[in-house]
């Protein structure tokens, strides 16, 4: 059974029953308010909290069951009520392929509160509208002990501790409305929350190629109309191993004249055989895409002129760490994504920081190679600190954007760019993203207002040089030396292009030869049509490109 089929087949455990401290998050569609507990990563997983529901009947399960197509319903061993939790107790529940037997083993499962007349009204209701009234199927579904079953060696494996189904509500006439249109299925399904405990998953190719990703504690929050009030999990890993037959596959593949750099021992910096990820905390939050529901319910498209359709909310990441053949090669105490907010399909605001971040270049090279270690470590290079931020604007009424970014390392190199750009006036676009002409399809909109790069050489060039010199059996010294002659030579009829490249072709020699800053800055009269641009760059002129761009090349000491 492939992938997709054991996704459906953990699709139906939940079938089965319908046939951070922050404040609370409001009620969903059905009225279910996510706890603080659920919401916090600092808390246990929710499947560890005691739970027992008083005053609760006994299930009679085979009814149940028949609400399952016969050719898909489970086997199980036992199945008894539980007075002390209020719950029936099924053991030994299995899923499988009538096919090929593959599916999944569920242990022990404790269904709590399950309504079969509310099933039964969920199935009875036809041509029901999008709105129709929420039916609460379970209080609670926990299932312990559930692994892969009947899988080939060579195919996916899942295992999972325990999983929590936190209050299901479906919408009456949900097998209609929902037919044929995921956005219906979203639409009609509100559940509390869905809490995985030891999740781990594998695969192993027939070569010995392995990927895992695994989590003791996996949260998804609050589901229903379109919104997710949070995904949260506490020490994420994945891991790829890749044998010497994948990355020798590898190297034929981006072979010719990159061979010089995947035949060298620094293929690592490209391709490493083992890497491993891990993620102490992650916390993605207030997801929302009730705008975009909306249009899906009714199968169309959303105009331009629809602009509250998705928020992507804030994401926050805690000691990210990662890892090239069980080195650690860099890790970041806290990456975040503040904002992800859209205009129509547009992004209008994004945010991204990481925060004391260090590196460490040595894990890239073979443990062996004493001589290349102690070249990196001597420029610092095994702890490198360093941060960085992305910000991106756009206004969709005034078509004005602006992207920012800034990455400092200390003792390495400091970068900086700004890209401000107008004419991109949402309305405007519309009848570009509307129309089935090709000929405004093959021009580009907006300008440029201006650009910078600027780039504070600390120790990077000499570290470059280094490396190269690694790679190549040269000298540093003697290379950092020679490059800047040999760009003079490459570029002695400059001049004939445009009198001022001569200028920034030591502008770069420059930087090359002493370090310091170099800065590139385009700065216009007046905006510049990106049609134009492309039309300049097509015409092969680069000194009417330099021109009309307004581009300065500068280096300071």
């Amino acid at each position: 059974m492939t992938l997709r089929k054991m996704i459906f087949t953990s699709a139906a455990i939940a079938a089965l029953t319908a046939c951070g401290n922050q404040d609370a998050e409001s009620a969903s569609p059905a009225g279910v308010v996510p706890s603080a507990e659920t919401l916090s990563v600092t808390t246990s997983s929710p499947v560890d909290a005691p739970f027992n529901l008083q005053g609760a009947d006994p299930l009679d399960f085979e009814l149940l069951l028949q609400k399952i197509p016969e050719e898909n319903r489970p086997t199980y061993e036992t199945a008894e009520f539980d007075p002390g939790l209020g719950a029936t107790v099924v053991t030994n529940l299995t899923f499988s392929d009538s096919d090929d037997g593959e599916g999944l083993r569920i242990g022990r499962a404790e269904l709590y509160g399950v309504d079969i007349e509310a099933v039964e009204r969920v199935e009875a209701l036809e041509d029901a509208p999008f709105d129709a009234p929420f039916e609460t199927i379970f209080e609670k579904v926990r299932l312990f002990e559930i692994e892969s079953v009947g899988f080939a060696e060579y195919e996916p494996k899942l295992t999972i501790g325990a999983v929590e189904f936190d209050q299901l509500n479906v919408r009456q006439g949900m097998p209609r409305n929902g037919s044929g249109n995921s956005a219906a299925f979203f639409n009609a399904v509100d559940i509390g929350g869905l809490y995985f405990k030891d999740f781990q998953f594998t695969q192993v190719s027939e070569i010995g190629d392995n990927i895992e990703f695994a989590s003791p504690d996996l949260r998804m929050v609050g589901l229903g109309g379109g919104k997710l009030a949070a995904i949260i999990a506490n020490d994420l890993v994945y891991t790829v191993a890749q044998t010497d037959e994948t990355l020798d596959a590898a190297r034929e593949t981006l072979g010719g004249p990159a061979s010089l750099v995947f035949d060298s021992p620094y293929f690592e910096f490209i391709l490493g055989a083992q890497q491993r990820g891990e993620i102490e905390t992650f916390e993605w939050r207030k997801i929302d895409l009730s705008g975009l529901l909306e249009y899906g319910l009714r199968k169309e498209e959303p105009p331009v002129s629809a602009r509250d359709l998705l928020d992507l909310g804030s994401m926050r990441m805690t000691n990210v760490e990662s890892y090239i053949n069980g080195r650690r090669v860099s890790s970041v105490e806290e990456a975040t994504m503040s904002a992800a907010q859209f205009e129509w399909l547009i992004p209008s605001k994004v945010r991204f920081d990481a925060k004391n971040a260090v590196y460490d270049w040595t894990a890239y090279v073979p443990e062996t190679d004493e001589t290349a270690i102690a070249m990196l470590k001597e420029r610092g290079l095994d702890k490198l600190e360093g941060e960085s931020s992305f910000a991106w604007d756009w206004g969709a009424d005034n078509g004005e954007a602006a992207l920012d970014y800034v990455a400092t390392t200390g003792g390495f190199a400091d970068v900086f760019m700004d890209l401000n750009m107008s004419g991109f006036v949402l309305d405007d676009l519309a009848e570009r993203f509307e129309s089935d002409d090709p000929a405004l399809d093959a021009t580009l909109p907006g300008a440029l207002d201006g650009m910078s790069v600027k780039i504070v050489d600390e120790n990077a060039i000499d570290a470059i040089f280094a490396i190269a010199a690694l790679s190549t059996g040269g000298e540093p010294g003697a290379m950092r030396e020679m490059a800047p002659t040999f760009l003079r030579f490459m570029a002695m009829d400059a001049g004939s292009i445009h009198p001022k490249l001569p200028g920034y072709v030591d502008a770069v020699a420059d930087f090359l030869s002493r370090g310091g800053t170099l800065e590139a800055v385009m700065a216009p009269a007046e905006p510049v049509p990106f049609e134009a641009i492309a039309t300049a760059a097509d015409a092969d002129d680069p000194g009417a490109l330099i021109d009309l761009v307004g581009l300065e090349i500068t280096h300071t000491e």
